[in-house]
């Protein structure tokens, strides 16, 4: 058997258990799953090789190098796996990887849900085919949910391949480089089948402080500070979603018929996109302004139930693993004990402890 034929059985074996759901559709999600990362794995090369090899671009060149430091920074500071990921490098000519559908019913907040005997249950589901993405979206549509599409630049396999550095990415500032591929590789230290939001929400947490100590040990102060000056609107911005969130969750909770609701959900989302426009109109400086008109124009862009939950997703439970770090006094190894105890918690249980600001064996303080 050739190792080429044994990779193409390990996608097919990976997507079999990993990426089927329901029995009228599976057919399609199979094919356009398994063609997508056999699309990934054909295109890699080994960075070595690239950087061994004199028609390589310049500028790519430079971002290779750059990436295999942020890589050995990540395995050697971080205690992030030290796996074949971000050893390879694809060029799949488009700009991102997979389209991801979100869901929910018109008048709830709570996610569609697709299950797999692997990763569990994911409040979303990506498509490598963007036309069929796009299918899927107009289906749920016409069940009467409330559907957002985005577009993903990153993909992980949690460990079964070894994922390689994209072009969806490897221009990003220094950064964005660093967040992004700290981000995938602490997918492959905890990963919790079923829980979504902890997943995302951890691995948002190791992208930040990563990032913070990568820019810190490499001296670069004002791009750090302008990073920070990004989290604070970024923060703002959740705080924004989590609000009209609250609200709507109090709305579809109560007593009111549903045209009622249908009218109140619309008037939230009107005023949540004034409210966006007025902090857009806020002075300060360019680059701040650069980052709320960005957040202006999402809430402009067409808002529904769907696009609010892609953010929360994302976002929820970061602050509350940053205060588990404070709580073990900066020590990665602490951190990531502390965060194997939660992950051994019952959902409910793990979550109160992460809602409240207590982690297990200790006190936020």
């Amino acid at each position: 058997m050739t190792a080429w034929f044994r990779r193409m059985l390990r996608v097919a074996s990976f997507v079999a258990v990993a990426g089927l759901s329901g029995c009228g559709e599976w057919p399609y999600y199979y094919w356009q799953a398994t063609t997508g990362e056999m699309e990934i794995l054909i295109q890699r090369r080994s960075v070595e090789s690239l950087l061994a090899d004199a028609e390589t671009p310049p500028g790519l060149r430079s971002r290779l190098m750059l990436a295999d430091r942020l890589r050995r920074f990540a395995e050697g500071e971080l205690r992030l796996p030290s796996s074949g990921t971000f050893r390879d490098y694809a060029d799949l000519r488009r700009p991102f990887v997979t389209r991801v559908v979100f869901a929910t019913p018109e008048l709830s907040l709570e996610p569609r849900r697709w299950c797999f005997p692997v990763v569990g249950c994911l409040a979303y589901r990506g498509y490598f085919d963007d036309r069929e993405a796009r299918r899927q979206a107009e289906s749920l549509r016409r069940e009467g949910l409330d559907v957002h599409l985005s577009a993903s630049p990153a993909h992980s396999t949690l460990g079964w391949f070894a994922d390689p550095l994209l072009n969806t990415f490897i221009d990003w500032p220094e950064g964005r480089l660093a967040g992004l591929m700290f981000h995938e590789l602490a997918h492959e230290k905890f990963y919790i089948p079923d829980d979504t939001t902890f997943n995302e929400s951890f691995a948002e947490a190791v992208s930040r402080i990563g990032v913070e100590r990568w820019l810190e040990r490499t001296g670069q102060g004002e791009a750090l500070s302008r990073l920070r000056r990004d989290w604070i609107e970024r923060a703002r911005f959740v705080e924004q979603v989590e609000a009209v969130r609250e609200r709507l969750t109090t709305l579809y909770a109560g007593p009111s018929t549903e045209a009622e609701k249908r009218s109140g959900k619309r008037e939230i989302f009107a005023n949540a996109v004034l409210e966006a426009e007025r902090w857009d109109g806020k002075p300060g400086d360019p680059e701040r302004e650069a980052t709320r008109r960005a957040y202006g124009r999402w809430w402009r862009d067409g808002i529904n139930n769907a696009k609010l939950i892609s953010v929360g997703i994302y976002s929820a439970w970061v602050p509350a693993f940053l205060g588990i770090l404070e709580e073990n006094h900066g020590d990665l190894e602490g951190f990531y004990r502390s965060v194997q105890a939660l992950a051994e918690l019952p959902m409910e249980a793990r979550n109160e402890r992460l809602r409240g600001g207590t982690t297990v064996g200790s006190e936020r303080r």
